[in-house]
């Protein structure tokens, strides 16, 4: 099987402008290794039993947990096992079998989306299997449950069986209550036959349960009773055998047992093609996004942009954003814990800041109205400002709070779009080196003609302006987004004539000399996103900046 965890280089592809599908993967465990990833999981140990009164003794042996030939399995076995009753809880426990379970809290939560996973199930009167999500906040039930498949297997109960799965949700209301129970039935055979594909896709309105892509139950969770429903919510697997709805295993149940798990995937829902209306008018830049590794000092993200009065003179609308807790539900590790974002004119003091977005509503709305992924959560420590700014150059800074250092990712949009003044130019500095360390800018643009720009990567001139350690041989690309079509490149821009007209029809600082090592390049693309890469051209690493200019 092939990795299928997405690439995440900034908003852009975080939630692509234009796709062909309306959901997009933001994360996925494909189990192609040969051991458990303990950065997405955690592995419970523990003879508790469930809220169920279950037979089995979880462990983290490789007797019943392991990764092999691209499968998580999880073996359930007949056999006396005796440990501690939980890491909190020394008192020892003897069960009569052994199976195990793993959870994704902490390390992989996520809010809204569509959320599957490919399982081959077991069979037999007490054998308990689940796919299944809990809330991150308060414990149960208040903290609200989601379970995205059960299976009770065997005949020993109403409504046991090895060919019926069940889907439900639990939450308080001022006493423990649940979304009334539906079952999926397959028309033959039983779940242990073949692997099959269990959903949910929940968003703030409804959660859908599917079998193989068949919705077979949905309910609101508009209301304010389902709160619960709309906070971060983390995964669970688990093999659970026995217990006050299943009944005890008999001597019909085959053990050792397995629960494979082909993959598991989660996807957040995007426009799909053609349901937002090509903008009319000439085109033009809408979007700028970085990211990258951002600190305080001098570690500090710096995206610049300027606003051109164009037209008409008057102030624009601009929606600029630096997350960071929110990648860890994208799969971006090392996230940046507590960024601030400050808004400044160019060279003067700023114009507006922020620490922490708090829910705010009109971010929250700006944020949906230019396609940009939502936070996690209203209490998320990312940092948003909605500004109307006057025309003329600023820069946005985002640095971590105190002394805390991680990747952040920068985003500035125009609210406006069709309204004059217009973005004209935007730029990014940070650290940039070869291969993986490559810098990469993502941009966007918007309306029905083509859009001719100038885009360059500056490293050695940027000592002419006191800046230390920068990328001694820069070298240049520009992709359409999810693309390997190079559409332009440049390593040395050697003096080039129609290079020096258009820095200066942009108002771009001049090259240090013709012989500079710095890039540039100036082509015509339709409406699109595209993705800007730096890097060195030997091995080396240091300071760029990229800039992409408007040229009328």
């Amino acid at each position: 099987m092939k990795n299928l965890a997405p690439v995440l280089l900034g908003c852009l592809l975080l939630n692509p402008i234009a796709s062909s599908a309306e959901w997009q993967l933001i994360w996925s465990d494909e189990f192609d290794g040969d051991s458990l990833d303990l950065n997405t999981w955690n592995v419970e140990v523990n003879g508790l039993g469930g809220y169920n009164e279950e037979l089995q003794y979880y462990t983290g042996r490789p007797e019943n947990i392991k990764v092999e030939n691209g499968h998580l399995v999880l073996t359930g076995r007949r056999e006396t096992y005796t440990g501690p009753r939980a890491s909190f809880d020394s008192t020892l426990v003897e069960r009569d079998y052994t199976s195990a379970r793993i959870n994704s809290q902490t390390k992989r939560e996520f809010h809204y989306g569509k959320i599957e996973a490919s399982i081959r199930l077991p069979a037999g009167n007490g054998v308990f299997p689940a796919f299944w999500m809990m809330g991150s906040g308060g414990s149960w039930p208040a903290n609200g449950e989601i379970d995205i498949m059960e299976l009770v297997g065997g005949t020993q109960c109403l409504g046991c069986g090895d060919d019926v799965v069940y889907a439900t949700a639990w939450y308080e209301d001022g006493g423990q209550k649940s979304i009334p129970s539906e079952t999926y039935r397959l028309s033959s055979g039983k779940f242990a036959d073949n692997f099959h594909l269990f959903s949910v896709e929940w968003d703030e309105n409804s959660i859908r349960w599917f079998v193989d892509g068949n919705q077979y139950h949905s309910h609101d969770i508009s209301g304010p009773e389902f709160s619960e429903f709309h906070q971060p919510f983390y995964i669970l697997l688990n093999f659970a055998i026995g217990g006050e709805w299943p009944g005890s295993p008999d001597d019909t149940t085959v053990f050792p047992q397995e629960m494979l798990v082909d993959y598991v995937r989660v996807y957040k829902q995007v426009a799909a093609v053609g349901e937002t209306p090509v903008p009319e008018g000439p085109s033009r830049l809408v979007n700028l996004s970085i990211r990258t590794r951002a600190g305080e000092d001098d570690e500090s993200l710096i995206v610049g942009f300027v606003v051109d009065e164009g037209t008409a003179p008057d102030t624009k609308s601009l929606l600029v954003r630096a997350a960071g807790p929110t990648l860890n539900e994208y799969g971006v590790t090392g996230a940046l814990p507590d960024p601030t974002l400050v808004l400044a004119p160019l060279n003067q003091s700023a114009l507006a800041s922020n620490d922490n977005w708090g829910g705010s509503d009109p971010l929250a709305t700006a944020s949906a109205r230019v396609g940009a992924f939502p936070f996690s959560h209203a209490g998320s420590l990312d940092a948003a400002l909605l500004s109307a700014v006057p025309t003329g150059a600023y820069t946005a800074q985002v640095s971590g709070k105190g002394t805390s250092a991680g990747v952040a990712l920068v985003e500035v949009y125009d609210v406006e779009k069709q309204r004059e003044p217009r973005l004209v130019n935007l730029s990014a500095r940070s650290r940039a080196g070869a291969n993986e360390d490559a810098l990469i800018a993502g941009f966007v643009v918007e309306g029905q003609d083509e859009i001719r720009l100038l885009v360059r990567a500056v490293g050695p001139t940027l000592q002419d302006f006191g800046v230390n350690g920068v990328l001694p041989d820069p070298t240049l690309s520009i992709r359409p987004l999810n693309s390997d079509s190079v559409l332009a490149e440049n390593d040395n821009w050697n003096g080039d004539e129609e290079l020096k007209t258009a820095f200066t029809t942009a108002g771009a600082f001049e090259l240090t000399s013709e012989e500079s090592r710095d890039a540039a390049v100036v082509l015509e693309i339709p409406a699109g996103a595209y993705t800007a890469t730096v890097q060195d051209r030997g091995s080396a690493s240091g300071v760029a900046l990229v800039e992409v200019y408007e040229l009328r």
